[in-house]
């Protein structure tokens, strides 16, 4: 068995890329050309045949005509530490088909003894991409609502607060009474002044007292 695929070109040629997140069924094309002059069978196979679905994955390829292969990633929770996904590959075997060949036939092409036939193959390997978080961010405020910028922005108001009837202004706090210390000074003084106009009061008694 040959280990390249001389009866075909495989596009893309070397890996299969799938652009996360993986929430959901991610699918890429794979384009399958003849480049001979004589019919090609070509079928897909995969290491984890539990993870994609490719439809078809086999076929008939007339000369110099191209075909396409849809690949499709089933959803999972991407692990970057998952070694084993990162191992997953696809192998792409080809051969000549009879003249009198058609699609029908591709279906068995493979599984019939293929002693003294030519089979090829080509293998892809898998690549994961996962977008950085400056590219969701992007895509995210791109999809939102634009925000205003700095300059544009409305002047700030005074906090309102929300009630059953309307928007009513925060009150502001009374300023401050004063302390216990001021308060008592201030009556030590009152009873200071009542009890001079007292003696005040009593001395004019006495000195009409002794007036004549």
């Amino acid at each position: 068995m040959a280990s390249k695929a001389y009866l075909i070109r495989i596009e893309p040629e070397n890996e299969i890329r799938f652009t996360g997140p993986f929430t959901n069924t991610i699918t890429t094309t794979l384009k399958v050309t003849n480049i001979t002059d004589r019919k090609v069978f070509f079928k897909i196979k995969t290491t984890a045949p539990r993870s994609y679905c490719v439809r078809p994955n086999n076929g008939l390829v007339e000369p110099n005509e191209t075909g396409t292969v849809q690949v499709m990633l089933q959803p999972f929770e991407y692990n970057p530490n998952d070694k084993d996904r990162m191992k997953h590959k696809f192998m792409v075997q080809s051969r000549y088909a009879p003249d009198d060949a058609t699609t029908a036939d591709s279906d068995n092409a493979f599984k019939t003894s293929l002693d003294g036939v030519d089979v090829f193959d080509a293998r892809l390997k898998c690549v994961f991409e996962v977008p950085s978080r400056t590219e969701e961010s992007i895509s995210s405020t791109n999809e939102g609502s634009l925000s205003l910028p700095v300059s544009e922005k409305k002047p700030s108001q005074e906090p309102v607060v929300s009630s059953a009837v309307g928007s009513v202004p925060v009150q502001r706090p009374s300023p401050p009474e004063p302390d216990v210390r001021s308060r008592t000074e201030i009556e030590t003084l009152r009873k200071r002044n009542t009890s001079l106009l007292e003696e005040n009061t009593k001395l004019k008694k006495v000195t009409q007292e002794n007036t004549p």
